[in-house]
């Protein structure tokens, strides 16, 4: 059976998705961190509205962040984009007094007068997804599940090994891992026709 594709991003629509973030404001800030978050991890939005200010353990080389997948699994996953890196410790140092040093990561933004705010909700993932990729004007059908498909198949695509993926990603079965390289085959032989001789 052939699974529906989905679609995902080239870098430099990436690209377009980071600079419609404003990282001046609050929003934007938190914006940023979540879309490449997701790019450079490949969590999906639950995991992301579920993580706590606690994920992340910073390393020499960067940062390693513990996320729980799903099926309550356990996953650790290293993060070595330095503009991602200043923009999550940005981020906890602005909204330190949001509840417990234990609790959300990611929150709402208080809206006109209300100064209330509550953790992040799958939904409003969503939205901000949405709304970035309409202010980048780009014309594919994105969604969060895209931008996790684009990690997965970036990472075939510049060389990991299945497994490896498998492991980042976390599928428990290889089955699902391997239904991504379609796209790198795709990607191969779009670009051995491109050659000119």
């Amino acid at each position: 059976m052939r699974h529906k594709q989905t679609e995902f991003l080239e870098k430099d629509e990436i690209q377009s998705l980071y600079r419609t973030c404003d990282k001046t404001t609050l929003k934007g800030l938190r914006d940023f961190c979540i879309i490449s978050l997701m790019v450079h991890t490949g969590l999906r939005r639950r995991e992301v509205s579920a993580l706590p200010r606690t994920a992340f353990l910073e390393q020499s080389r960067g940062l390693v962040l513990y996320a729980r997948t799903k099926g309550d699994r356990s996953k650790k996953l290293p993060v070595r984009d330095l503009e991602l890196i200043e923009a999550i410790a940005k981020y906890i140092r602005k909204t330190s007094d949001c509840g417990e040093p234990s609790g959300p990561l990611f929150w709402s933004i208080p809206k006109g007068r209300s100064k209330e705010t509550h953790p992040i909700s799958d939904e409003t993932i969503r939205r901000v997804i949405e709304r970035a990729v309409k202010l980048a004007k780009i014309t594919k059908r994105i969604t969060p599940h895209s931008l996790r498909h684009t990690f997965i198949t970036q990472a075939l695509h510049t060389g990991a090994d299945i497994k490896t993926v498998q492991a980042l990603a976390g599928h428990s079965n290889i089955s699902t891992t391997s239904r991504y390289l379609h796209t790198t085959e795709e990607r191969m032989e779009d670009a051995i026709k491109a050659f000119s001789f």
